[in-house]
This record gives C-alpha cells, sequence and structure tokens, in this order.
C-alpha cells in the first residue's frame, strides 16, 4: 500500500484491501490507515517523519507482531508517500516464499499440498484445510515426491526449503 505522512491510503493492491478489509487492529476507514490503539499510528507517523528519504523497518507489536518495510516513494516536488509491504512475523504467514510450483514444476493443487507439508500439517489435516480427501492429498504427495526425486519429508524439506525466505 502507499500512504501519506498523515496515513492517507494513496493507492492499494488487492491484497493490501483484503489485509485491511478483516476486522483487527489494521483495517482502513475513510480512505486511510487505521491502527488500533491509535498509539500504533502516532508510532508509525513518527517513524516516517525520522525516515527522510530512506527506507527502513518498523515493528507493530499488537495482537499479531508485523515487520513493515517503508520504502519513499515521491516524484520530486511532491508530497511525501510510503510504500508499506507487511510481513506477518508469527505463525504460518511468517515466511515468504518463491513460487515453488512454477519453479518445481508443480500444479496449484500440488503447490498448496506441498505448502501445507512444509508448515509441519500432516496429509491428514492438509486434506481438512483444503477440503479434499486425505487419498487425494496422499496421491499429490507421492506426485510431489516424484517430481523432485525425493523419498521422504527430509529430503523433500531439503530441496523446498531454500525456496522460502525468513
Amino acid at each position: 500500500m502507499l500512504v501519506s505522512a498523515e496515513l492517507d491510503m494513496l493507492w492499494a493492491n488487492a491484497a493490501a484491501l483484503a489485509f485491511t478489509a478483516r476486522r483487527g487492529q489494521i483495517t482502513r476507514g475513510d480512505g486511510r490507515l487505521i491502527l488500533s490503539p491509535r498509539r500504533h499510528e502516532d508510532s508509525l507517523r513518527a517513524f516516517l517523519a525520522d525516515l527522510g528519504e530512506g527506507s527502513g523497518l518498523w515493528v507493530l507489536k499488537a495482537d499479531e507482531s508485523w515487520l513493515v518495510r517503508v520504502e519513499p516513494i515521491a516524484p520530486p516536488n511532491a508530497a511525501p508517500a510510503w510504500m508499506l509491504t507487511w510481513q506477518a512475523m508469527e505463525g504460518e504467514n511468517r515466511y515468504l516464499w518463491a513460487d515453488l510450483g512454477s519453479h518445481l514444476n508443480l500444479t496449484p493443487s500440488e503447490t498448496r499440498i506441498l505448502r501445507s507439508l512444509l508448515d509441519g500439517s500432516p496429509v491428514d489435516e492438509t486434506a481438512e484445510q483444503l477440503s479434499i480427501s486425505v487419498q487425494t492429498a496422499r496421491t499429490h504427495v507421492r506426485r510431489i515426491y516424484a517430481k523432485l526425486g525425493v523419498s521422504n519429508r527430509e529430503q523433500l524439506f531439503a530441496v523446498a526449503l531454500p525456496y522460502r525466505w525468513g
């Protein structure tokens, strides 16, 4: 998302709109980013003011902890604006992944199964999360193993983890 010094949302992609649409401590209203409690907004505004023309990282510790990458983006002689990129620091969303599917030649279904396995979920839990049968999940796992040339989870992790950041 792109914000002004007063946290007006100047631009947001679909992910940012979905992120701020959920009810929680990070939302949007009247075209601006709202952090609750308000002291978090004051902290972010102060961080932006002190940042100047450089980029930096700001940490929001709330119900969930977030690492926010801040990049100044404004043409000369324009009001200051910053691009904010949010990254979860806890839970299953704490890692950034390269596009595993295309890099490892996996189908979208196989990629979802692989990501679930890499997050530590057993096959039966993965099947339930994805609303598929356990047998279907196991078939996908067999195909993943065959495509990657591995025969156990340890080898699977060794092949896939270089695509993870965080």
